[in-house]
């Protein structure tokens, strides 16, 4: 098992992985890319764009950080974690039958941003990962959860229509909460 830091700062909660976590974290993030490419076109498919497939990269690996060091902090890694290319609509699932989705942003202020109609949500808990600095890739921070029928109460379009959603980051619940509700 490998050693994290776990820092409580008014009841902040922030996770940090090591070097090595984190260059298996970019190699799941890179494979997760190309085979979600394959599936979504062919094979053969060449990206033309390639700051497109930049930024495309770059989420996923905030996002497989994300959710790794939100694992890792609670103790939820399986053994196939780097192995697994695509999840059934949901992260995590919590022994008390609630399932959730991990999303991550780079700015520490970021909202809880989700592509995709409302309908699509199938997690029951939404739950913001932030980096907690720019400068450093090893440090993240639980920012804090909602519910799925929170969220889609809540939750502004970003273009007007339901395809990209978000919510503030001061209207998430706080992380302490999820401690003691979830856990």
């Amino acid at each position: 098992m490998s050693k994290y830091t776990e820092v409580f700062d008014s009841k902040e909660i922030l996770m940090q992985i090591t070097d090595d976590e984190y260059t298996h974290c970019l190699n799941k993030a890179k494979s997760d890319l190309e085979a979600h490419q394959k599936k979504q076109l062919n094979s053969d498919y060449k990206l033309q764009h390639i700051e497109y497939r930049q930024s495309q990269l770059q989420s996923r690996i905030i996002g497989v950080c994300a959710e790794y060091a939100f694992k890792k902090h609670y103790k939820m890694i399986n053994d196939d974690f780097f192995c697994q290319l695509f999840d059934e609509g949901y992260d995590i699932s919590l022994k008390n039958g609630h399932t959730g989705n991990i999303k991550g942003t780079v700015y520490n202020t970021g909202n809880l941003l989700i592509q995709g109609h409302r309908k699509q949500i199938q997690a029951d808990l939404l739950i913001l990962v932030t980096k907690y600095r720019q400068d450093n890739d090893l440090i993240y921070r639980f920012a804090g959860w909602t519910t799925k029928k929170v969220f889609n109460k809540r939750a502004t379009s970003l273009n007007g229509q339901d395809e990209s959603l978000f919510m503030l980051q001061s209207e998430l619940f706080p992380a302490w909460v999820f401690n003691e509700r979830y856990l």
